[in-house]
């Protein structure tokens, strides 16, 4: 994978090696990733999460079957899963395990209720995140993750994210989500057109 920067993932953690994803949040990706989250049609998953699968099985091929990597979702919080019914990057997670052949771990927990990210600058997303997720104790915990979400736009989620992991002892993540939002005037994190 390679290694190249822009200024915003410099400040990324180490163990944070790149994020990926198949598509960019627009249209139809957009429309279906809406009406899973926010109007609780459950039948896009099956298909979102194939699509991630296959793009996985591609682009993290060399990591199939290692003994050390597990899939990790992003959690929502207790209150907001209740809400929704059920964690859309849990839905996804699943199908990209099972093409690569390495566990789905539920170890991660969101434990702040944060407002949605969505409309907020770089910084109001990092400050809404700081210290919102932990690993759970009594779950193994691997040495290197792949990140499940459904959409990234600042990566702001997944860095706190890792920052967790990596408290817990994780080397080594890589993000994966299904899309990827630009922001109106940002660039892409990094200079690789499906790393964010």
């Amino acid at each position: 994978m390679p290694q190249s920067q822009c200024w915003r993932c410099q400040d990324w953690p180490p163990v944070l090696i790149a994020v990926r994803s198949p598509f960019r949040f627009d249209g139809p990706v957009r429309q279906a990733i809406h009406q899973l989250k926010y109007r609780g049609v459950r039948g896009a998953a099956p298909q979102l999460g194939r699509y991630l699968a296959e793009y996985a099985a591609t682009e993290l091929s060399s990591i199939r079957g290692e003994a050390s990597w597990a899939v990790v979702p992003i959690p929502l919080h207790p209150t907001r899963q209740r809400e929704r019914g059920f964690n859309q990057a849990a839905l996804l997670a699943k199908p990209v395990a099972d093409a690569l052949g390495i566990p789905v771990i539920h170890g991660l927990v969101r434990q702040q209720a944060t407002r949605p990210q969505v409309g907020q600058s770089y910084a109001a997303r990092q400050r809404n995140v700081a210290g919102a997720f932990a690993w759970r104790q009594g779950k193994q915990m691997p040495s290197a993750v792949i990140l499940v979400d459904d959409v990234v736009t600042t990566g702001a989620t997944m860095v706190a994210a890792c920052e967790a992991l990596q408290a817990g002892g994780v080397q080594t993540v890589v993000g994966l989500a299904l899309a990827r939002h630009l922001l109106a005037g940002n660039v892409p994190h990094r200079e690789d057109a499906n790393r964010v």
